[in-house]
């Protein structure tokens, strides 16, 4: 798998996804107790950890990857409760 050679080693890389992960979900929990969609929260603890803010985690090939399978599910899911909803 070439996608996987960057550098970033195993742990680094589990280390970087751990962190995303909880960062988003406490953002997406801060922003639904104030009554703001959860997606809001996620995508602005995006903006924040990434390199153009604090920088906590770093741009790689395995990263981008896993963004890009994320933005596919997250579309799929809307349209999955669009459809769901005109029914």
């Amino acid at each position: 798998m070439n996608f996987l050679a960057s550098n970033l080693n195993g742990a680094d890389f589990l280390l970087s996804l751990l962190l995303i992960l909880v960062v988003a979900k406490l953002f997406a929990e801060v922003f639904e107790r104030l009554g703001q969609p959860a997606v809001v929260g996620e995508i602005l603890a995006g903006i924040v950890i990434a390199p153009s803010v604090l920088a906590l985690v770093k741009p790689t090939d395995i990263i981008s990857t896993f963004a890009e399978i994320g933005v596919i599910f997250c579309s799929l899911q809307s349209g999955l409760k669009q459809s769901h909803r005109q029914f």
